[in-house]
């Protein structure tokens, strides 16, 4: 009777969820999202292809920026040539509409981040992968960097690289790369490649890489596609992946003290390196000094 009763209660929070989603009513719908996860959890529900087909349909019907990616949404700026020569109370009303609709979109983020870290949660206590199901970690990273109105990399990173889709964070870092000057494109990849290595994800790195320079140098996909320099950084990025798939702790730390300079270019290169020391060579992990680098690889290795 129990399980009867919890049954009917899925079904209900399911189809709810998804008929106040397709009607835009986003706060409701992400609501019964919310309490569709907890009914698994209480009726401990095992983690399944099944269970996780329900996650992904409701995780479907949240409304999206329908003309651009939030990564292209630019505010406008009052002193910008866009702008310039326009009378301000039109101005006004163009800033207005453009905060009311991002602060609808951040409503829509908010709501469907919400339900799928307590999807996440529940599939690593039913059974699932001890980081949460990667398709749960893709679904999170997609919606997240896509539709808000001010994505960040470093609130999104952790599910990009628990996913399965090194060409989804590609994709992420080729949006960064555009945004940053020319002479920190390499600092960007590298930052993802080391990330996927600090947690051991060889091939996950080595398909970011390849998708990266694949995307930048043809333009596949993007006419806008940014420079990606030739530089020291790139090479030991490669030569790093090498040095890993032949297990070759000599060249490893041949590597590592020959491209010192350019790693000394992001403080948390070095740090980054020492973890991927200890992951695939079993190297003593140096003491770490509290603080934001701490931070960084716990919110990659670790809980929300």
């Amino acid at each position: 009777m129990a399980q009867q009763k919890f049954d009917q209660a899925i079904e209900l929070t399911e189809s709810g969820a998804k008929l106040q989603l397709r009607h835009g009513q986003v706060l409701c719908g992400a609501e019964l999202a919310l309490l569709l996860v907890e009914t698994f959890l209480k009726a401990e529900v095992k983690f399944s292809p099944e269970a996780l087909a329900r996650i992904r349909d409701v995780f479907e019907c949240f409304p999206r920026e329908q003309e651009e990616t939030a990564a292209e949404w630019v505010i406008l700026d009052r002193d910008s040539p866009e702008t310039q020569g326009e009378p301000s109370n039109e101005r006004t009303e163009a800033e207005k509409a453009e905060a009311e609709r991002a602060a609808i979109a951040k409503s829509r983020v908010e709501g469907c981040s919400a339900f799928l870290k307590q999807a996440l949660k529940w599939s690593k206590l039913s059974g699932g992968p001890n980081m949460g199901a990667p398709e749960i970690h893709d679904m999170l990273a997609e919606y997240v960097w896509t539709q808000s109105p001010s994505p960040s990399l470093s609130t999104v990173s952790r599910h990009f690289i628990w996913g399965s889709r090194p060409e989804a964070f590609a994709s992420a870092l080729i949006d960064v790369m555009k945004a940053s000057h020319l002479h920190e494109a390499d600092l960007v990849v590298t930052r993802g490649v080391l990330q996927y290595l600090a947690v051991g994800k060889l091939w996950d790195a080595t398909q970011l890489l390849d998708e990266v320079r694949h995307r930048c140098c043809n333009n596949i996909q993007d006419d806008d596609a940014p420079w990606l320099p030739d530089s020291p950084l790139m090479h030991f990025n490669r030569f790093l992946l090498c040095a890993l798939e032949r297990k070759s702790l000599p060249l490893f730390s041949m590597l590592r003290k020959k491209y010192q300079k350019s790693l000394s270019r992001d403080p948390s290169f070095e740090k980054y390196v020492d973890e991927v020391g200890t992951r695939f060579f079993n190297l003593r992990r140096p003491p770490m000094i509290p603080g934001m680098f701490g931070d960084l690889l716990k919110a990659i290795s670790g809980e929300d």
